[in-house]
């Protein structure tokens, strides 16, 4: 962007549709009328609840507010957040690394960086709700240094609350975390030991976090849980075997046999060949919990590769009929690769470090370029529609996704709310309330 200030990330479908969401909520918030409901936003007419068909993004929307208010432009305003929620990640992973893992300033920027910048972040670039997991970063670090004060537990569950409302996957996949910790944690005899006595320390404490997380989630919860019965059970998105060794690296593509054109852009879910290794080196080296962090990686790897095994969890987990793009789960597992490289490092020899953290580093770089529209494309494309004034709501005639994106920026353009939509829920759309002079023909 800094080369081009007109490029922007990802393609005209995805990357417009978070710019719309965020954009939606800085018009809720200036009073637009059009826009005077948060929930029920102007597009999918005659639907309500709008916003529970995808991520809320709240906590992405009360970092852009601000930025909106000195940034005319919807779009240079979104650039800008892209930024600043990629520096969040990053300082939120350099504060758990340093206060919590007891990592040096330089391997704890290590771990941050690759947090906030590596391959599985970068093949979602057009997802920009997947820029905002530094919530669920927080959470942790005021749960783990909680040391028995009531009100850090309650901030722990204020910020996974934050994250349900901000990016659904983050949110599901935490609470899916802290379940799956808790059962491995009791299989194993050391760490069962622990959480037990850690669970006696902190009762007080524990009962704040459930009871707050209960209570704040639950209004959500109904609303996401109304929507997600309309999903149906896919495994089109699910881990491939080869996924973990998949990634838009320039180095792995040159020394890698695959073609990534071969999978779809969920299971390209790489760490890098050379990270991988570095985060099998740090798991090896473990003095404690080796065991208990190989099976936590181990379950979530095979709920998440073998669809028997996914269509369980679909069953019996509450909202995983949303998780349709289950391979996203490698964010789950990114902070604790992180943990590995950074304990990796800690281990080399002096002479080895600036080594590795070069190949490391250079790994990150991706090979492709994944800014695929401009501004100014954009804006010609809604510069041809003209809603006619006796429309109360309009639509478009194609089902397109680039087209009902269009859609929903015509409607701000014009202040009419249109029938057409995108989300990741995508129900009916209703043309047929629409009058004839009101269905607008879509331009090829």
């Amino acid at each position: 962007m800094f080369f081009d200030f007109s490029k922007m990330p990802g393609n005209l479908g995805d990357a417009r549709l978070i710019s719309y969401l965020l954009d939606h909520g800085f018009l809720y918030i200036t009073g637009d009328s059009l826009h005077s409901s948060f929930i029920n936003a102007p597009f999918y007419y005659p639907y309500k609840n709008q916003l529970f068909y995808t991520d809320i993004l709240f906590g992405g929307t009360i970092f852009y507010i601000p930025i909106r208010f000195l940034i005319k432009d919807t779009f240079s305003a979104l650039q800008i957040w892209l930024i600043l929620v990629s520096g969040l990640n990053f300082f939120s992973f350099f504060l758990v690394s340093k206060k919590v893992f007891k990592f040096s300033t330089l391997i704890s920027s290590i771990t941050a960086f690759l947090f906030a910048f590596s391959l599985p972040r970068f093949n979602q670039i057009e997802h920009f709700q997947l820029f905002l997991q530094f919530y669920s970063i927080f959470a942790f670090y005021f749960f783990i240094t909680a040391d028995k004060k009531i009100y850090r537990f309650i901030l722990s569950a204020f910020f996974i609350f934050l994250q349900f409302i901000t990016t659904f996957y983050f949110g599901w996949f935490t609470l899916f975390g802290i379940i799956l910790a808790f059962i491995v944690s009791f299989i194993c005899k050391n760490s069962r030991i622990v959480l037990f006595s850690y669970m006696n320390e902190n009762k007080k404490g524990l009962i704040a976090f459930l009871l707050t997380l209960i209570f704040l989630l639950i209004p959500v919860a109904i609303k996401y849980l109304e929507v997600s019965t309309g999903f149906v059970y896919s495994d089109l998105y699910l881990f491939s075997p080869l996924s973990l060794f998949l990634s838009h690296s320039f180095l792995d593509n040159k020394i890698a046999p695959f073609n990534l054109s071969d999978f779809n852009q969920e299971q390209i879910t790489g760490f890098g060949i050379f990270a991988t290794a570095m985060v099998l080196g740090g798991l090896f080296s473990l003095k404690k919990y080796k065991f208990e962090i190989s099976l936590f990686i181990f379950f979530v790897i095979i709920f998440f590769l073998f669809w028997q095994l996914n269509y369980f969890i679909y069953l019996v987990f509450p909202g995983a009929s949303a998780i349709r793009a289950s391979s996203r789960v490698i964010f789950l597992l990114v902070p604790i690769f992180c943990f590995l490289v950074g304990v990796c490092f800690q281990k080399l020899d002096k002479k080895y470090f600036i080594v590795f953290l070069i190949i490391l580093l250079l790994e990150q770089i991706p090979v492709n370029n994944a800014f695929l529209w401009t501004k100014d494309e954009h804006i010609k494309r809604i510069e041809r529609y003209e809603v006619p004034k006796e429309c109360e709501i309009f639509g478009l005639a194609d089902e397109n996704v680039y087209d009902n994106v269009d859609a929903m920026f015509i409607s701000n353009e014009f202040k009419k709310p249109t029938v057409n939509g995108y989300s990741g829920f995508l129900p009916e759309i209703k043309r047929e309330i629409l009058p004839k002079n009101c269905l607008i023909k879509t331009f090829e």
